[in-house]
């Protein structure tokens, strides 16, 4: 489904209920995810030897890859008008069994995937019968400092192609330097990490138009703490932001690391339905390695 166009029917759930199994499209962190609905209203939700258990049964999941695992120890009861989802890549996905609130609700469900079709259009629109994804194709390839790379910013039921690049890292006493000197929200790290700072320029004002930053492991999955899976807030920072030439600069997004983390990936972008795509690529991600800090 490399570069497909993702179709969805708004309408799906207005005429009908939804269904264990279906895939959907919902809201969630300031982003739209796709995801597999396993369990609905009252469901019980168990986990055993890798396989899902819903209701006592054990279920068959023909959609997911041989041998994959589904590991977990908790056990869910689906709440009344609320969902509880899975990624099809599941060993990698992050889904209701890490989410500290783990059930979606039935009003955040945006559409039903419906179907893929080859590229026909670069668009992402919303009407009163459809829903639509277009997942343009970049590289595999993790950028280095210094190199521009592309992302879809995606908001609203809009989508526009943006160009970014990382300018500088800092670490230590200066990346507490510009977190003061800026603003920052939060000036205090927590034990065991230490606070990184990223200056990098992009074609989008991001005082505008959201863009997304995570951080990933350098294997593009979850980034992995104490064997749990970590999960650090960017914090971003305009107050020294400048524009000349159609691109915006001196732009700060800082966050904690654990300082036992040497290695990892900062993504930039919209990682909506990206698990619906094989090979297709709608951020930009760049590998940072131990000790690239910027004098």
């Amino acid at each position: 489904m490399t570069g497909s166009l993702q179709v969805g029917n708004r309408l799906a759930y207005i005429f009908g209920n939804i269904e264990r199994g279906d895939i959907i499209y919902f809201h969630r962190d300031n982003d739209i995810v796709g995801k597999r609905v396993i369990g609905i209203s009252g469901d019980k939700i168990e986990f055993h030897d890798g396989d899902v258990y819903i209701n006592g049964d054990k279920i068959d999941e023909d959609c997911l890859a041989f041998d994959t695992d589904t590991n977990c120890s908790k056990t869910f009861i689906v709440p009344k008008d609320k969902v509880f989802v899975l990624g099809d890549n599941r060993e990698n996905s992050y889904d209701s069994r890490y989410w500290e609130e783990p059930y979606i609700n039935n009003d955040d469900i945006i559409a039903k995937y419906m179907f893929s079709s080859p590229p026909i259009l670069k668009a992402f629109y919303k009407n009163e019968e459809s829903f639509s994804v277009f997942l343009p194709t970049g590289t595999s390839q993790p950028l280095n400092l210094g190199e521009t790379g592309e992302m879809i910013i995606m908001e609203d039921y809009f989508t526009e192609k943006a160009t970014i690049c990382i300018d500088a890292i800092y670490g230590g006493s200066e990346a507490e330097r510009l977190i003061l000197t800026y603003g920052g929200n939060k000036t205090t790290s927590s034990a065991n990490t230490d606070f990184v700072v990223v200056e990098y320029s992009t074609s989008i004002n991001p005082t505008e138009h959201y863009i997304d930053c995570k951080l990933l492991g350098e294997d593009g999955n979850n980034l992995k703490f104490n064997g749990k899976l970590y999960s650090s807030k960017c914090y971003d920072m305009y107050s020294n932001m400048s524009y000349k030439d159609g691109v915006y600069s001196n732009i700060y997004v800082y966050y904690e690391l654990p300082n036992t983390i040497d290695n990892y990936i900062l993504k930039f972008g919209t990682s909506s339905a990206e698990e619906f795509i094989d090979g297709g690529y709608i951020t930009a991600n760049y590998l940072i390695e131990d000790g690239e800090f910027s004098n």
